[in-house]
């Protein structure tokens, strides 16, 4: 059975953001001609993660925030242009890329429950309903990045998130690649 058959059609709220923060790359605008930044969410060696307040359709967005550089720009733009291929259930959305002169924001589906490491720890430990159902999700997520050529390489529990409805969300392809059947890849993480 097709898990993804199980979906009804996205909400209008979720349709009118989709339509109004298309993944496009912009030079001349700014974060704040869309967006007021609410708080951090997090921090790592790469980037930084806002929540942000989209003022068109009033939805929270979080906001990845990398820093341009000679050595990241080819890097950044490769793994943008495979994240805008990507539109499944179980996977972070990418709605708009806002490019500077020092920084690349990537407005990103906001996923209110957090990470599965932060979940983890207020429940201890998952009843077997719930732990299928989570991996049942990531599989189906997994399945669909590598039906279209891209290998993720870094499954864990920070980067599944959870959304309002305790579904996943995969996140973070900062090192995934492109795969072929034939070729394969030839990038080691």
């Amino acid at each position: 059975m097709d898990i993804t058959s199980q979906f009804t059609k996205e909400s209008s709220e979720k349709v009118k953001i989709q339509l109004d923060l298309k993944a496009s790359a912009s030079e001349e605008e700014t974060l704040s001609d869309h967006y007021v930044i609410l708080r951090s969410l997090g921090k790592g060696n790469f980037a930084e993660v806002k929540l942000d307040y989209h003022l068109h359709t009033e939805v929270q967005v979080a906001v990845k925030v990398l820093q341009n550089g000679a050595k990241n720009d080819f890097s950044i733009k490769t793994k943008i242009d495979m994240y805008k291929t990507l539109d499944h259930p179980y996977v972070i959305k990418l709605f708009h890329i806002i490019n500077t002169k020092e920084y690349t924001y990537t407005v990103l589906e906001h996923a209110a429950g957090g990470d599965l490491v932060s979940y983890m720890g207020s429940v201890g430990r998952l009843q077997e309903e719930q732990a299928q159902h989570i991996f049942t999700q990531l599989v189906c997520a997994a399945h669909y990045c590598h039906d279209n050529g891209i290998a993720h390489r870094d499954i864990k529990l920070d980067n599944i998130l959870l959304d309002a409805k305790g579904n996943i969300k995969l996140c973070d392809f900062g090192l995934a690649t492109l795969v072929t059947a034939r070729q394969g890849t030839k990038d080691f993480c």
